[in-house]
């Protein structure tokens, strides 16, 4: 989270692509409270959606937070992360499949 603190701290305007790359890294090191907290904040301040950016999340860093998040409970928060994506143009079916797996198990339960 310094990342993020020294980027937010030096008022750099990061794209997408570079909050990517942090989610990515939490993900790998299992940090993923770090990322709940961080799309959260991404999430509010619709930084997913910036028409002006020219960098976007990468397959690597959005699947395995849908997944964390469909397996925790959080269904919710995949659903806006995922129609975030859509409505940037992401069409990734591994993504999609991911959510309605676990929006029908919660439906039915």
């Amino acid at each position: 989270m310094d990342v993020l603190k020294a980027i937010i701290r030096l008022s750099v305007l990061a794209e997408m692509g570079h909050y990517s790359i942090l989610i990515e890294n939490f993900c790998k090191a299992s940090q993923y409270n770090n990322v709940v907290k961080l799309l959260d904040k991404l999430t509010e301040k619709e930084i997913i959606l910036r028409p002006q950016s020219t960098l976007h999340m990468e397959a690597s860093a959005y699947n395995p937070i849908i997944e964390y998040l469909c397996n925790n409970g959080q269904t919710a928060k995949a659903e806006i992360l995922l129609w975030q994506l859509m409505k940037m143009g992401v069409q990734d079916p591994v993504a999609v499949n991911n959510q309605e797996k676990y929006s029908f198990r919660k439906k039915c339960l």
